[in-house]
């Protein structure tokens, strides 16, 4: 008796055979996005308060690490915080000083604040850190 027919007679009997499959059990919850991933995130959706807060948190466990702290700095001058934005990218400087974008980005924020005299010496060092750098020239013709 071939399969099919084993099957046939079952159903005859009132036997309904194997069990269909179930569905799989439903998968755990993902876990929440570390702080700086979600910060990241935060930022590219224009949130830069919530940016601020996560990457602060992320900058908290991770001090010393140059492109978060220019993350946060973003964060923090999107979000109208000036000068929690500019001590974020003073830090990025003192800690990754061959960042070129740490320095563009201090240069840029002086440059607004209308310290045109640091904002030239941190752009300076931006073009001197990557010379293909064409957001940094184009900020020091202004």
């Amino acid at each position: 008796m071939n399969r099919q027919e084993r099957r046939r007679a079952r159903k005859q009997k009132g036997q309904a055979g194997p069990a269909p499959p179930t569905a799989a059990p439903a998968a755990p919850a993902a876990p929440a996005a570390p702080p700086v991933i979600a910060g990241l995130e935060a930022l590219r959706a224009g949130r830069p308060a919530e940016a601020a807060a996560l990457l602060g948190r992320a900058s908290a466990r991770a001090p010393g690490d140059g492109a978060l702290l220019v993350n946060l700095g973003i964060a923090r001058d999107l979000a109208g915080d000036a000068a929690g934005a500019e001590a974020a990218l003073r830090e990025a400087c003192r800690t990754a000083p061959t960042m070129a974008a740490a320095f563009y980005n201090l240069g840029t924020l002086l440059e607004r604040r209308g310290d045109r005299a640091e904002a030239e010496r941190a752009l300076a060092r931006a073009v001197a850190l990557q010379p293909a750098y064409p957001k940094a020239w184009a900020a020091r013709a202004r």
